[in-house]
This record gives structure tokens, C-alpha cells and sequence, in this order.
């Protein structure tokens, strides 16, 4: 009787051993999150809408978003209809970090020289997230410009989903 308890004790004992053993190695592995983009490298996004008027484009490359271009309607607080446009090329192109989950986001302004001679000021903001393969990016961009009489140009956010080319 005492050999059938020893073999049933070293049994549940091997059986803790073996949990235990099997739980440290699934913590240690390291989490990866279930929607995580692998941004594809040197890939380029794009967004056209002949309707709407919006274009963006951009490229992926290694970690960060750069050569971003940009067009879209601005309807203004005068009742006028404006546009902006910004091409992210130049001596400092802005360039905006991925995250590990594929998040980008970032706050840009247009040069010192605009296209329109009555704008004081005209900002920029694209955000987004690259998908889990890397074949879209769901883009959230917004535009504003301000005139020199204070009249000022929103394009609000706009969300779409740019497809790699």
C-alpha cells in the first residue's frame, strides 16, 4: 500500500512539475498583438477619389511614413470653396514613426511659400494604421488654412482605407 501511495504522490508531483514547467514557457514567450502590422517595406499607399476630390499617397519604409503627398477640398468659413495641397518633398521632408502596431500619426505644416498669397497658415494632419499583411492603410487625414482676414478652411477628418500599389 505505502508503494502504491509513493507512485500515486510521484505521479501528481511530475504532473505539478510538468504544468508549472509548461506555464513558465507560455509567459515567457513573447506577446505579439493580434492585429500587429508588419509595415511592408519600401511600399507605397495610395487614395484617389475622382468624386470627392481627395488624393493622398504615401510610402512605407523601414519604421517611419515619408513622401507624403496630399489634396483635398476646403470649404472655407466665407462660403468659398479652397483646396490644399502639400507634396512632402525638400530639404526636411516630414516623416511620421510607426509604432509596433502599425499606428502612425503626425501634425505637419506647408512650407513657407504657399499657393494660395492670402494664406497665413495651413497645417496637416495624417494619422493611421497599416493592416495586418500590409495591403491597406485605414488613413484618417485632415487640412486646415487660415487667411490673413481669419478666414479659415477645414477640410474636417476624413477617414478611407488606401490600398499598397
Amino acid at each position: 500500500m505505502s508503494t502504491h501511495l509513493h507512485h500515486y504522490v510521484g505521479g501528481a508531483l511530475k504532473r505539478t512539475l510538468l504544468i508549472a514547467i509548461g506555464a513558465a514557457a507560455i509567459s515567457a514567450a513573447p506577446a505579439r498583438p493580434a492585429a500587429a502590422a508588419a509595415p511592408t517595406k519600401a511600399t507605397a499607399y495610395a487614395f484617389d477619389s475622382y468624386r470627392t476630390l481627395i488624393s493622398v499617397s504615401f510610402r512605407v519604409y523601414r519604421s517611419r511614413v515619408d513622401r507624403i503627398a496630399l489634396h483635398l477640398p476646403l470649404p472655407c468659413s466665407n462660403g468659398r470653396e479652397g483646396f490644399a495641397i502639400f507634396i512632402g518633398l525638400g530639404v526636411k521632408p516630414p516623416q511620421l514613426p510607426i509604432a509596433r502596431d502599425g499606428s502612425f500619426s503626425g501634425t505637419f505644416a506647408a512650407g513657407e511659400v504657399p499657393l494660395d498669397p492670402f494664406v497665413v497658415s495651413e497645417q496637416f494632419w495624417l494619422s493611421g494604421r497599416v493592416s495586418r499583411r500590409g495591403k491597406t492603410a485605414r488613413v484618417t487625414l485632415r487640412a486646415q488654412q487660415v487667411g490673413e482676414a481669419g478666414t479659415v478652411c477645414d477640410s474636417r477628418a476624413r477617414t478611407f482605407t488606401a490600398r499598397r500599389r
